[in-house]
């Protein structure tokens, strides 16, 4: 693993199999990983701890922004996931905002994840969940996504104390 404090991870790439285009094992501090593509999980970072961080414009298959990770205090925005978690796959995320992000099936700002005090603002998944498919949200926020299909705001999730308006779907 590294440490990484005030940087920037822009266009690198990972092969299918290792994920994490810009990062991975990592713990990364006010970064921002903008532009990285990963043919697997995570295009921006993989198994890594963000805090304070942007990430964004971002593509891997599953997880464009990034796969099996913490985040803390991150903008999530502008990602691509080509299949799901257009933003995060199977990420634990706290106060972070998640915007404009779109997976090619479910999940548009995230698919399979916990989330705490969060907004997602502005999603898109072509399928269903446009803001979140099979997640657990805590004092969250969604707003204005969208999916092709069916749940335009979240798609099989578990919601505490939320707040889902604007949303729309097929």
């Amino acid at each position: 693993g590294c440490t990484l404090n005030n940087c920037t991870l822009y266009a690198n790439s990972a092969p299918s199999a290792g994920g994490g285009g810009g990062a991975s094992s990592c713990v990364l501090n006010n970064c921002t990983l903008t532009s990285n593509t990963s043919g697997g999980r995570g295009g921006g970072v993989r198994s890594s701890t963000l805090i304070n961080c942007t990430v964004s414009g971002n593509s891997g298959d599953r997880g464009g922004g990034a796969a099996d990770s913490t985040l803390n205090n991150c903008m999530v925005a502008n990602n691509d996931g080509g299949y799901s978690g257009g933003g995060v796959s199977q990420c634990n995320l706290t106060n972070c905002v998640l915007s404009g992000n779109d997976a090619g099936f479910g999940g548009g700002a995230d698919y399979n994840c916990i989330l705490y005090n969060c907004i997602l603002s502005g999603n898109w998944a072509d399928s269903m969940g446009g803001g979140a498919e099979s997640c657990t949200l805590i004092n969250c926020a969604l707003v204005y996504n969208t999916a092709g299909n069916y749940g335009g705001g979240a798609y099989y999730c578990d919601l505490y104390n939320s707040i889902i308006y604007y949303n729309s779907s097929g």
